[in-house]
């Protein structure tokens, strides 16, 4: 298991988006939206999106700077976080030093 930057496609994101609306939530299919446009193709300074992977994508998550903490651009904000049920409290997204 393990954190890598995503490089998947839209498609790749449907299996979350579809439990995430199950449960209520829609900001994955607004996630997967801004996949399909392009926004993460480029790397762009102060903004990345994260893979949770086994075999198959069990998650993601943005880090985006903090927009409040311009003098700060090491701080950054985790947004859009979301892990399959069958995958949560299994350590997929626990911070590792």
């Amino acid at each position: 298991m393990g954190v890598a930057s995503f490089r998947g496609t839209a498609d790749d994101l449907k299996p979350l988006v579809r439990a995430s609306q199950a449960e209520g939530w829609a900001f994955t299919a607004t996630l997967a939206a801004e996949v399909d446009r392009g926004e993460f193709r480029q790397p762009e300074p102060g903004k990345a999106l994260f893979g949770f992977y086994a075999d198959t994508l069990l998650g993601v998550c943005v880090l985006v700077r903090d927009p409040y903490l311009e003098h700060r651009p090491e701080v950054g904000r985790l947004r859009d976080v979301y892990v399959l049920p069958e995958h949560r409290g299994q350590g997929v997204a626990v911070r590792v030093d």
